[in-house]
């Protein structure tokens, strides 16, 4: 891996990446795609607070990420969280402040209420996959995809009834969870090249060599 003062500037397409920004915009985009289709009214603070949401789960998970041992085949995003944690840790507290701010004041008690519960959820994911031994832990993926669904469609579920958002939560999950082991499986075949890694547990099947059993994979959120 290429020291600090090695590396070139990252391309204008990976800073959405770098900066967490990716995951906010799918979420909110996807719950306006909710609203318009099944007519639902839409208020501008529970866009922002979804986005400055999930905006801050990724900063906060990707911290944590920069906190460990830096690894030979790690993303950009871990590297560069680990250069800049005192920035990013900043930005996080501005993030928290401006969404605590919205969902005391501007959203809807419902919303609010009901958020307690994904809420929950994001915490134990994160004190589990931060904190607990590899060996007992479930898999990371099928847990932020189900929580990604949840706040997604928090909404739509404080204003419809839930039958009529089971199939569509069921789809979106199953995107999300594809979409997810697919860039899994594309940064450990870009990111081992030349390394004796194993591979993340999702994507073993594609792998062409025999297992190492003394490699090692990201954890957190991709």
């Amino acid at each position: 891996m290429p020291s600090q003062s090695e590396e070139h500037p990252a391309p204008l397409w990976l800073w959405p990446n770098l900066l967490s920004l990716d995951a906010p915009l799918v979420a909110v985009l996807w719950q306006g795609f909710l609203a318009y289709r099944f007519s639902l009214p839409l208020r501008l603070p529970s866009r922002l607070a979804l986005g400055l949401t999930v905006w801050a789960i990724y900063l906060l998970d990707r911290l944590l990420d920069a906190r460990k041992l830096p690894s030979a085949a790690e993303p950009a995003r871990h590297r560069y969280y680990r250069r800049h944690s005192k920035l990013m840790g900043s930005l996080l507290a501005v993030v928290l402040a401006a969404d605590a701010m919205i969902a005391i004041l501007w959203l809807r008690p419902a919303i609010l209420r009901e958020g307690l519960i994904p809420l929950a959820g994001v915490l134990v994911y994160l004190a589990i996959f931060h904190s607990v031994r590899q060996a007992f832990r479930i898999p990371k993926e099928i847990a932020a995809a189900i929580l990604f669904t949840a706040g997604t469609f928090l909404t739509a579920w404080t204003t419809i009834p839930g039958h009529q958002l089971a199939w569509p939560a069921v789809a979106f999950f199953m995107l999300c969870l594809a979409n997810i082991i697919a860039i899994e499986a594309w940064e450990w075949r870009e990111l081992s090249k030349g390394l004796a890694l194993d591979p993340h547990p999702w994507t073993r099947p594609s792998r062409d060599s025999p297992r190492d059993d003394q490699g090692n994979h990201r954890q957190g959120l991709p």
